[in-house]
């Protein structure tokens, strides 16, 4: 059964409206919302993440991938000259070609666009995307000094191993074809559990702990 999950996020309302016009302009259904910062509206700075996500149907990420590259397409022959890509050389601009998952789909036309005005030949340059999304796709892997901090917080602080633990091996990433991934690699997921069995035990001596003698 599909869902509604996240496809792009953004800084502001009116690049997620415009975003949600092109989705309601070619008949896809969508779901927008606003997330909240941390103390959202009891003080005034600078806010760096997203605060504005657009959800499709999980069955429609492929429509909305070929969408997507027709606007860009169209958009390119707008952009201004000064766009940081036209500084590139064109062995960066074709490595921007042969790493799809790592570049936005702008960024991948005008590259192709500019390289097609140095005469360079597209059709030379072996693209990543005939593989799938999980192919390209690498989980994270977890350092051993976040491991450590993990498990002396488990093991020193209690419910804190229970969370911690959930997001190493339940955690999920989903690609630009609506694929549903693990967040993290095996190794870390293994760590998981036992941040959640270490974290379970903590809690339970905590709220009964052993008699005194």
């Amino acid at each position: 059964m599909s869902e509604f999950l996240t496809y792009s996020k953004f800084y502001t309302n009116e690049e997620a409206e415009a975003f949600a016009a092109l989705l309601q302009k070619n008949g896809i259904p969508f779901d927008a919302e606003r997330v909240g910062a941390p103390l959202d509206g009891l003080y005034v700075g600078e806010d760096t993440d997203p605060r504005y996500l657009v959800k499709v149907m999980q069955s429609d990420f492929k429509k909305v991938n070929e969408l997507m590259k027709h606007e860009m397409e169209r958009q390119v022959e707008f952009v201004r000259s000064d766009y940081y890509l036209y500084q590139f050389t064109n062995e960066e601009l074709a490595e921007v070609v042969r790493r799809p998952d790592e570049w936005n789909y702008f960024d991948q036309a005008l590259a192709k666009k500019l390289l097609r005005q140095r005469n360079v030949a597209l059709e030379a340059i072996p693209v990543g995307n005939v593989f799938s999304a999980e192919d390209l796709y690498q989980p994270s892997r977890i350092e051993g000094s976040w491991l450590v901090l993990a498990y002396l917080a488990a093991i020193f602080f209690p419910f804190v191993g229970v969370p911690l633990g959930a997001v190493l091996f339940r955690g999920k990433r989903t690609l630009r074809d609506g694929t549903k991934v693990p967040l993290f690699d095996v190794s870390a997921m293994n760590h998981g559990w036992v941040l959640l069995a270490i974290g379970i035990i903590r809690s339970v001596f905590f709220i009964f702990p052993w008699p005194r003698l």
